[in-house]
């Protein structure tokens, strides 16, 4: 969240998530084409060991270090690349700030909770490493300010784990694509199908395990008793539940910034209002979903509703001409040949990441160019995310002005958290 005296030019914000804006990064560390790239993993759960799973394999990479609250991950973590790579000396931590001062590091992997993304972000960028941070990349409005100016400021590549931009066959990237073109007409309404938002907490105390810093797991949240469903234990491929603090709104908002995050930063895409936003949020049922983004101008169609359907997984967009549907399993259109006829040279066709999403971002770390899901785009999905959030949590409608990032009528303490002593954002 947004500290007290924190100034920040909300125009380098909207400008910054055009397509145009900084093609180019100055170098954090020079790197030549043969150099390996040094980096550090902060939070190896769930994500964070299948991205470690990718980058162990990558010839062009060195795991150095490995940061985890949690000491069984933490072990198994650094034994997996030292199995991978005898004579391999990962150094290993509770403490991600250890990390950062290290020269042989040059970018880190954040996979925490969300609630744990922000701050390590911003040190990440001052202290001049590149990162590649998971979605949502912030818990707030105002964080999400905060990391636009740390990255540019300190001039690293940052990619969001936003991956549907990239991967699944390019089927997003397609339909986006389709859309831009005009295919579809004019577009007159979207349906995101994902799950509901986030409760407060109220998860009953247990007996504290071992091996666990507590203390640190929490974070900028709010002091509460240990709860195993909050913090997994042991080797990520056992676990017998998925991460339970996203349910919570202590620590993230639910599954509005978890796949709503995803389909709805394909939605901005495919509408050409990346670096822009609703100017309206309505808000809905805390189960059921219902709450919706209002458009009322875009470069394929005007007072465009986007409605949240808490059923289901994947986007439907409705055309004057016809319709599509898209997840990261299908892609089809109504009539279908709005599909199946190529796109003309003149037609929009937006980035191909190449192969894969991590694969782009240490492409860009030697080009130093910006990769397609860069800090602006992730911390304006976000932004969208919490903007629903707020709606369906106040119950109110939410007015939202894009182009001074600022709510128009309601508090301004909704953009901001408290955080705990010791565990606030940094300035920036």
């Amino acid at each position: 969240m947004a500290t007290k005296g924190t100034r920040f030019n909300r125009r380098t914000l909207i400008r910054g998530a055009g397509l145009a804006l900084a093609p180019m990064i100055l170098p954090a560390r020079a790197r030549g084409a043969n150099d390996r790239i040094g980096i550090a993993f902060i939070g190896v759960g769930k994500m964070g060991t299948g991205h470690l799973k990718w980058f162990v394999n990558q010839s062009d990479v060195d795991i150095r270090a490995i940061a985890d609250v949690e000491t069984s991950r933490r072990e198994l973590a650094k034994k997996m690349v030292e199995d991978k790579h005898p004579g391999a000396n990962v150094f290993a931590t509770v403490e991600y700030q250890e990390l950062l001062g290290r020269k042989e590091i040059d970018a880190v992997v954040i996979s925490t909770p969300d609630h744990w993304h922000t701050r390590p972000l911003v040190q990440a960028a001052q202290a001049r490493k590149d990162i590649y941070c998971e979605k949502p990349l912030t818990l707030t409005l105002g964080e999400s300010e905060i990391v636009v100016k740390a990255v540019r400021k300190n001039k690293v590549v940052m990619q969001t784990g936003s991956q549907q931009r990239t991967e699944n066959q390019g089927r997003f990237r397609t339909a986006a694509s389709l859309i831009r073109a005009g295919r579809l007409g004019r577009i007159t309404a979207v349906t995101a199908h994902f799950g509901p938002t986030a409760k407060a907490c109220d998860l009953p105390e247990e007996k504290m395990e071992p091996g666990l810093d507590w203390e640190r797991w929490q974070g900028q949240a709010p002091t509460r008793p240990y709860h195993h469903l909050l913090c997994q234990r042991g080797p990520s491929d056992k676990y017998p539940f998925l991460p339970g603090w996203r349910d919570y709104r202590e620590y993230s908002g639910g599954q509005v910034t978890d796949w709503g995050c995803h389909h709805l930063d394909i939605v901005q895409w495919a509408l050409g209002m990346d670096g822009s936003g609703p100017s309206e949020i309505r808000p809905g049922d805390l189960v059921k979903g219902g709450g919706a983004l209002v458009y009322p101008k875009t470069p394929v169609g005007k007072d465009i509703v986007v409605t949240h359907d808490a059923t289901g997984n994947g986007i439907r967009f409705i055309g004057t001409e016809g319709e599509l549907w898209v997840n990261r399993n299908e892609l089809k259109t109504t009539p279908a040949e709005l599909l199946t006829e190529p796109l003309g040279d003149k037609d929009p066709h937006l980035e191909d990441g190449g192969e894969s999403h991590k694969r782009q971002f240490l492409d860009c770390m030697r080009s130093r160019k910006d990769p397609n899901c860069k800090v602006e785009i992730g911390a304006g999905t976000a932004a969208v995310c919490h903007l629903l959030n707020l709606a369906y949590w106040n119950a109110k409608v939410v007015k939202w002005n894009p182009a001074t990032w600022t709510l128009v009528g309601a508090p301004a303490e909704w953009k901001t958290r408290k955080a705990r002593k010791g565990y606030e954002i940094p300035r920036t």
